[in-house]
């Protein structure tokens, strides 16, 4: 089943698959307490993050 731009779901299980394989994660910039969230969304809007910006939730 196709779920638009996405691919199939194949395709998405083979990706899924290929990160586990190989430890794939993402680099993370920086991170917000939830409380925090309106500061987070400020430096990604700032720009010149070289990652995510992670908020925590808990």
């Amino acid at each position: 089943m196709a779920t638009g731009s996405s691919g199939s779901a194949a395709t998405h299980r083979d990706l899924v698959r290929y990160v586990e394989t190989y430890g794939i994660r993402p680099v993370i910039d920086r991170r917000f307490d939830f409380l925090d969230a309106p500061a987070a969304y400020k430096a990604q809007g700032a720009g010149g993050l070289f990652g995510k910006v992670v908020i925590e939730v808990g």
